[in-house]
């Protein structure tokens, strides 16, 4: 049930991949813009969103074109990874700005 979940989250990126960009920036301002500094976890979960971004665009623009039948193995990998640091950025920003 919960990994169903995740994967019909990560499904959004298949079809809008800048969206993952966006998620990226998302974590990179709000980490940026807190007063008690910035924070290593956060900044790397925001690098992660971005580069995912960038490397499902291509998936999706490039390489599905090119494939008869394109079997995605690697969502398997990248969707409980990005959503696990994603969950845990999400919790050092929140204890930050309750800490301030």
């Amino acid at each position: 049930m919960l990994m169903e979940s995740v994967f019909r989250f990560m499904s959004l990126f298949l079809y809008f991949p800048p969206l993952a960009i966006a998620i990226g920036f998302f974590f990179r301002f709000f980490n940026k813009n807190s007063a008690s500094g910035r924070n290593r976890t956060v900044n790397v979960t925001a690098v992660l969103w971005m580069l995912y971004g960038i490397y499902e665009s291509y998936m999706s623009w490039i390489w599905s074109r090119n494939v008869v039948g394109p079997i995605r193995i690697d969502l398997l990998l990248i969707g409980p990874i990005l959503i696990a640091l994603s969950l845990i950025a999400v919790v050092l920003l929140v204890k930050r700005s309750r800490a301030q």
